[in-house]
């Protein structure tokens, strides 16, 4: 039987966003926005083309941007009226917190000064243009600057290897707490040294 692996985890905090160079020009015609009504079906085609579990339909998106936090915590780059590189925020055990800098319950695990990212997607045909660093700064930012947030965590998988080196070079560290994700994180970083030869 085939178990699927649990998704490794990464974190940064706001005292290594604020080391990064943020300033990131975009290609000439693309724009970088918050989620607009209209491009559903878009945003629909970019998820399902790339390798998430699960199926999008423009419902599923709708519905998924119905809370307020994911609607004010989402970034787009759009060219040609479509959209083809995006990530927003997840909200925490399924609740809404649309309320930016006055939550302090500090006890729970699902700390809400605590921002989480939730699928960070380019389309295929426009990769290796920096679009997914421009989504995820931005939303990096929104979770410090608007969320006040002092802290930022992502779920990935071992075999995502370019979307882990952009968190690399965003400042996320990897999560380590057990001694096989140890081991998983150490044959990542192999794998990540042979690419770059």
């Amino acid at each position: 039987m085939n178990m699927k692996k649990e998704q490794l985890k990464m974190e940064i905090n706001i005292e290594d966003f604020e080391l990064l160079q943020k300033s990131i020009q975009l290609p000439r015609g693309y724009l970088l926005t918050r989620f607009k009504k209209g491009l559903e079906d878009s945003w629909a085609d970019l998820l399902n083309s790339s390798s998430f579990d699960s199926e999008w339909s423009i419902n599923r998106i709708e519905d998924y941007f119905s809370c307020e936090y994911r609607l004010n915590g989402s970034a787009a780059v759009i060219y040609n009226e479509r959209v083809i590189s995006a990530t927003f925020a997840s909200v925490h055990s399924g609740l809404c917190l649309p309320t930016p800098c006055r939550i302090t319950d500090l006890s729970s695990e699902n700390n809400v000064h605590t921002g989480i990212f939730d699928y960070v997607a380019t389309h295929p045909e426009y990769r290796g243009k920096g679009l997914s660093k421009v989504v995820c700064i931005s939303i990096l930012d929104y979770f410090f600057t608007e969320m006040c947030y002092k802290r930022v965590v992502l779920n990935t998988d071992d075999w995502r290897l370019p979307a882990i080196s952009l968190y690399f070079s965003l400042g996320f560290n990897p999560i380590i707490n057990s001694d096989s994700v140890s081991i998983r994180w150490k044959k990542i970083n192999k794998d990540l040294e042979r690419t770059k030869k």
